[in-house]
């Protein structure tokens, strides 16, 4: 327990009591990371890149990071001060005032929200779960898994629990920028010009990697009429004579 005692670091209460909640988990981690940073070794702000920030949350690709911080932004909780390629200076609201003018919702109009005081035993678990409910509802845009997202993009609904199943056995949350970005441009270069039928399941599509395949591109144009097909509806025998028909050697 020595530990844990003298090297640790504060997070404000209506972090934990309000705002856990309703972030995603990767902003979370992100958030953690940045008061370590920062507050942790007394500074007002640091620097950090994108490798730092996979390196100490575990978060895998550049995109996912960056939605997580543009969360943490949008929410009032950190500000970017400066940004240098992968490199950007970081600073977190982290004074009594800065935190009870938060914006939870992420729009323009910051809310002045009822704040638990922290030296009063006033406010129960129940009142806190209350101002969650109602001031903290929409922070995160990021609140869905990976696999959630590329369900929802998926056209073919069909075995949701084994399309699951296969997505947890592969470790595709490691893939699923790609995954994602894949299925939204094959919709619409593809998938939204084919028979539902012709559509691999989802499981299968997941198990058989169909991601890396060719993405082929539906043309548009109806499919000419052969001059060589309708044989068998056409009447032979109207207006032929016999001579005609008979096969001349």
């Amino acid at each position: 327990m020595s530990k844990f005692i003298p090297n640790s670091f504060q997070v404000p209460n209506i972090i934990i009591d309000e705002y856990m909640a309703a972030m995603s988990a990767s902003a979370f981690k992100c958030y953690m990371l940045i008061i370590r940073k920062t507050k942790g070794w007394n500074k007002s702000k640091d620097g950090l890149a994108y490798s730092q920030f996979h390196e100490g949350t575990g978060i895998n690709g550049r995109a996912t990071i960056r939605k997580a911080l543009d969360e943490l932004i949008a929410c009032g909780l950190v500000k970017q001060q400066s940004s240098k390629g992968n490199y950007s200076t970081f600073s977190v609201s982290f004074t009594r005032s800065e935190i009870e003018h938060v914006n939870p919702l992420g729009s323009s109009e910051i809310e002045h929200l009822p704040v638990q005081k922290l030296n009063t035993q006033t406010n129960t678990i129940q009142n806190t779960t209350k101002q969650t409910n109602t001031n903290t509802k929409g922070c995160s845009e990021d609140s869905l898994s990976p696999f959630e997202k590329w369900w929802k993009l998926f056209p073919k609904k069909i075995a949701k629990s084994e399309a699951e199943k296969v997505w947890k056995r592969k470790k595709l949350d490691l893939q699923s920028d790609e995954i994602i970005a894949d299925i939204d441009n094959r919709n619409t270069k593809q998938y939204s010009k084919t028979d539902k039928q012709f559509i691999p399941n989802p499981a299968t599509f997941l198990n058989q990697e169909r991601w890396n395949d060719e993405i082929i591109v539906q043309s548009n144009q109806p499919t000419p009429i052969s001059k060589h097909s309708g044989f068998a509806s056409r009447d032979y025998s109207v207006g032929a004579s016999d001579a005609s028909i008979v096969e001349k050697w």
